[in-house]
């Protein structure tokens, strides 16, 4: 079966993000399913989640505290925030009617995991500027959900903050809310981290320091030092992904039988009746 769909050899390159990437580089049928037949795929309480803490992060840095406020007061006041918006988007996006009521207080207590660990960076911030506002200005992100696309490139991402320590670099961070820590076992996760930091190297002309996941249900954090070999094979990767990609036959995509995730697809069913 041939479909339209492919960027054609010689056209712009395809606008890739990582997730395309590396749903690609897992299964190519499932890449086929996914982004040339838009096949349906089923809504999991684990994406409504991610959307909604990813959201609830970005407004929650937005917070602009008030003229002598004390820091003891800002403390308070993010904690009420962020619980705040959180019971008020549960019950706004009907979470407990789609989904149950069983996840909310892991969500919570993820959360409040959160927020302890935003405590943790502030707390040496004030013992030395004794200044709640000034703490909270170098704690917020310099960018939220920074959007960038790179058109010659073929790779758009959406990072969720973009941190500038000063002395020690510019720091890229990734908030996850999966329950599995997978550092350092999860090619994906690295993958998508050093896919960020080319993009921002060549859009802000600025090598990041660090690239750093969040893991908020568990509370760990890792972080990927930006090294010259790995943006090079970043690079590569994308390249070998638009040349796969250029491809218009369905038969000429692979299904990876042997991914261990397989059984669990959304297009599984399809697939095995469908084109070997």
């Amino acid at each position: 079966m041939t479909a339209p769909g492919p960027a054609a050899e010689g056209s712009a390159p395809r606008l890739l993000s990582p997730s395309q990437i590396n749903t690609y580089l897992a299964c190519e049928r499932k890449w086929w399913y996914q982004y040339i037949e838009h096949l349906p795929t089923t809504e999991s309480f684990a994406q409504v989640r991610g959307t909604l803490v990813h959201a609830l992060v970005e407004d929650l840095f937005g917070f602009e505290p008030h003229r002598g406020i004390t820091y003891p007061e800002l403390i308070a006041q993010l904690r009420e925030r962020l619980l705040a918006d959180f019971e008020r988007r549960w019950v706004d996006e009907d979470i407990v009617g789609r989904f149950g009521e069983a996840n909310h207080e892991q969500t919570r207590q993820m959360l409040l995991r959160f927020l302890q660990h935003l405590q943790w960076e502030m707390d040496p911030l004030y013992e030395r500027y004794l200044d709640p506002i000034k703490v909270w200005r170098f704690t917020q992100p310099s960018f939220r959900e920074l959007d960038l696309v790179d058109a010659q490139l073929g790779l758009r991402g959406i990072i969720d903050a973009v941190v500038d320590k000063g002395d020690e670099g510019v720091v890229l961070v990734d908030y996850k809310t999966s329950k599995v820590f997978m550092h350092p076992h999860s090619d994906e996760y690295e993958r998508q981290l050093y896919l960020y930091a080319l993009l921002y190297e060549r859009l802000k002309k600025v090598r990041p320091a660090v690239v750093s996941v969040h893991y908020l249900l568990t509370g760990q954090v890792a972080n990927y030092p930006v090294r010259e070999p790995f943006l090079q094979e970043a690079a590569q990767t994308v390249a070998t992904v638009q040349q796969g990609t250029t491809r218009t036959d369905k038969a000429q995509f692979v299904r990876n039988t042997g991914y261990r995730f397989c059984r669990y697809c959304d297009f599984y069913d399809h697939c095995m009746g469908d084109t070997p």
